[in-house]
């Protein structure tokens, strides 16, 4: 872990040195170097395993101290000295990052904000990154350009001339009720950046009920019944969040809804100015660079949630055959299989049309830079609209969803407090433009979830 990624602390645990001196260490008593003192309390512990090899044998040992009282309450510690209260995501920030930057890593939670609930979760959060770091340093998957499988992607270049409107699309997904107030105020800023071309919206056939369906109909989206795509090996090594984002390969068959040019947008993303001109893209696929939370940084694989491409039901049915046989890293799903079929063809295209949230992070000089040329941000990060780490996330009334908004602009240090602003007022004018109707929608059956 570098310094950039305890900058944003409260109160700085006491960092130690560790690897020079580390042995195997199962309790306090069991370490005494010559040179330091030994760690007395839970915040020291918490230090020295930030800066160590082995972080679960070291928190279990600040698990072990009296002053490690209050973890259990998913919120805080404190060091038995300034009594000072440390939310978890500042005391592991790369524990909150995802393998591709879009969020908290895969452990136990009960906060949205704080992460894992109690001192045993936090071992085992701990130990699994510990594993996850060691796995990405040696394995030669990465970049699948470094294990390249050839699966019968499209030509480079369409020998299609460019779209006519009447056969462009502006594609999202849904796949359950809880995002579909993002996916609404997402059509909503497409039509008010001036983009034509058709809103399509493949959904899963009973997953999303009647009243998300006519939230997002409010704005023009046209929903389309999509069948479900299950994981491939039964789901085994998929991250649990992304079992469903294999059904995203079906936008591929919209060729049969008369679409021949398409751009992607995932649901927690945001328009902010006209990106026409990816329509009179003459490559097959194109998409933004991805940024990863962890040493990697910026690379050359790209993120799936901004994609250009040409509807194909042939390049669908040669996809789904190829799941199971495809060897490329599963936890990421379906981005990761997208970037095995197409990553030695793909146009890289500039940030500016996937401002995802780790690049704030990561640069905030190049996002400063960037500002005033954002076609389309990514809310990876963060998300105004839905409480992902609920234990059933759920469509928001405007009420709840106005106080959730507030607790996001504060999250992760108010890092991200501007760009939840930016949503929050896209929300306002969505809901001055068809209030009405919206509202028609929440007074129909509850929910799906």
């Amino acid at each position: 872990m570098d310094a950039s990624q305890l900058s944003h602390r409260t109160t700085p645990p006491i960092l130690i040195p560790a690897r020079p001196f580390l042995r195997t260490i199962h309790h306090p008593s069991a370490y005494s170097p010559p040179s330091y003192p030994r760690p007395r309390t839970a915040n020291d512990w918490i230090g020295l395993a930030l800066t160590s090899t082995r972080p679960d044998i070291l928190l279990k040992s600040a698990a072990s101290c009296g002053d490690f009282t209050s973890i259990g309450n998913g919120r805080s510690y404190h060091d038995g000295n300034s009594k000072s209260s440390h939310p978890k995501s500042n005391l592991f920030p790369s524990l909150f990052t995802e393998v591709s930057g879009v969020g908290p890593a895969a452990y136990p939670v009960n906060d949205a904000f704080y992460g894992p609930s109690s001192a045993e979760s936090w071992l085992l959060a701990s130990a699994d990154e510990s594993k996850h770091n060691a796995a990405i340093s040696k394995s030669s998957m990465v970049s699948p350009l470094m294990n390249y499988q050839y699966l019968n992607p499209p030509p480079l270049i369409s020998r299609q001339p460019p779209a006519p409107p009447e056969k462009r699309a502006i594609v999202s997904t849904l796949y359950s009720d809880s995002y579909a107030i993002g996916v609404a105020v997402l059509g909503h800023s497409v039509r008010r950046a001036n983009v034509t071309g058709r809103l399509l919206l493949p959904h899963l056939a009973g997953r999303v009920s009647e009243q998300a369906l006519c939230i997002t109909r409010a704005v023009g989206w046209e929903p389309i019944a999509v069948p479900f795509i299950p994981p491939p090996h039964d789901g085994k090594g998929v991250y649990h969040r992304f079992v469903d984002q294999y059904t995203k390969l079906n936008i591929w068959g919209l060729d049969k809804h008369r679409v021949e040019q398409a751009v992607y947008l995932d649901a927690d993303t945001l328009v902010l100015r006209n990106f026409e001109e990816l329509f009179d893209v003459p490559f097959n696929f194109a998409a933004v660079p991805d940024i990863y939370g962890d040493k990697r940084g910026f690379t050359v694989n790209f993120n799936a949630g901004v994609l250009v491409f040409r509807p194909s039901s042939t390049v669908l049915e040669t996809m789904k055959e190829k799941l199971e046989t495809a060897q490329y890293p599963l936890k990421q799903a379906e981005q990761s299989f997208l970037n095995l079929v197409f990553s030695a063809t793909a146009l890289r295209l500039p940030y500016a049309y996937n401002a995802n949230l780790a690049i704030k992070r990561s640069s905030p000089a190049m996002w400063k830079g960037m500002r005033d040329e954002m076609r389309i941000v990514h809310y990876t990060l963060t998300k105004p609209f839905v409480d992902e780490w609920a234990s059933k996330p759920k469509l928001m009334d405007e009420g709840e969803l106005r106080r959730f908004m507030d607790r996001t602009a504060e999250s992760h240090d108010g890092l991200f407090a501007e760009e939840v602003g930016w949503w929050r007022e896209a929300y306002d004018r969505m809901m001055d433009d068809v209030r009405g109707k919206i509202e028609a929608c929440y007074h129909r059956a509850s929910p799906t979830g």
